[in-house]
C-alpha cells in the first residue's frame, strides 16, 4: 500500500510559489495486470447399461417452498463493498482542527468542488500524477474554468488513504499540507474523491484533490 501527498500554493499578487514539490507517478504500473484464465475440456463417456437392468426411474424435482427450491445450491459471492468516505466528515475535521487553532471556519464552495473534480479527471485522462500536468503547468485553469476567479489558490493531493480520517491524518503529518489547512489567507474548500478507478492487489485505492481559495474581489 502507497501513501503519498501533495500540498502546493500559489498567489496571483505575488510570483512566490509555497510548498510546491513534485513526484511523478505512473497510475498504469498500480493496476494489477489480468490474463484470461486457461481452460481445459474433458469428455466423460458414460458406463455403458446392461440390457437387463431395469430403467431408473428419474429422480423426483426437489421440492419448492413459496417459489424456491428447497435444494442447497452453492451460495452466491457477494462483491466487496466499495470504498465510501463521507466527504462531510473531511470538511468537519478540517474546520474544526482550524477552529482549534483559534482561525476561522472554510466555506464549501462549489465551484472549488468542481475545480477539484477537473483536476482529478485530468491526472486519471493523461496518466500523471502532480501538481504539474505533462506538460509542466500548474493547473490552476481549472479554478477558472470552474468560475472560481481566485487571489490566492491552493491543491494538496492524497492516494492510498482510504477513510476520512486517514486522509485528514496524513495532510496534518505533513508540514507542507498542515500549512495549508491552516493558511489564514483561504476562505473556501472545494473536495472530490475516486476509490474505483485505481487498486492495488485487486483493493481500491482512493485519490483525493483539495482544492483551496479566496476570491479575487
Amino acid at each position: 500500500m502507497i501513501w503519498v501527498v501533495f500540498s502546493s500554493i500559489v498567489a496571483v499578487t505575488g510570483i512566490a510559489v509555497l510548498g510546491l514539490y513534485l513526484l511523478t507517478f505512473d497510475f498504469q504500473s498500480l493496476l494489477p495486470s489480468f490474463s484470461s484464465p486457461k481452460t481445459e475440456s474433458v469428455i466423460i463417456t458414460p458406463l455403458a447399461t446392461p440390457t437387463n437392468s431395469p430403467i431408473p426411474e428419474p429422480a423426483p424435482e426437489p421440492e419448492k417452498v413459496l417459489g424456491e427450491s428447497t435444494e442447497e445450491s452453492e451460495p452466491t459471492p457477494t462483491p466487496s463493498p466499495a470504498i465510501q468516505i463521507d466527504h462531510a466528515k473531511i470538511y468537519s475535521l478540517i474546520n474544526a482542527y482550524r477552529i482549534e487553532q483559534s482561525l476561522s471556519p472554510l466555506q464549501v464552495h462549489s465551484s472549488l468542488e468542481q475545480s477539484a473534480a477537473r483536476k482529478l479527471q485530468d491526472m486519471i485522462k493523461s496518466k500523471y500524477w502532480q501538481h504539474q500536468d505533462q506538460d509542466g503547468d500548474n493547473n490552476w485553469s481549472f479554478f477558472e474554468q470552474s468560475g472560481y476567479h481566485y487571489q490566492y489558490a491552493g491543491e494538496n493531493l492524497s492516494f492510498g488513504n482510504n477513510s476520512a480520517w486517514d486522509i485528514f491524518d496524513a495532510w496534518v503529518k505533513s508540514p507542507k499540507h498542515n500549512a495549508q489547512l491552516l493558511s489564514k489567507e483561504y476562505e473556501d474548500m472545494g473536495l472530490v474523491i475516486d476509490c474505483q478507478t485505481y487498486q492495488e492487489a485487486g483493493t481500491p485505492d482512493c485519490i483525493a484533490v483539495l482544492h483551496l481559495g479566496k476570491e479575487l474581489i
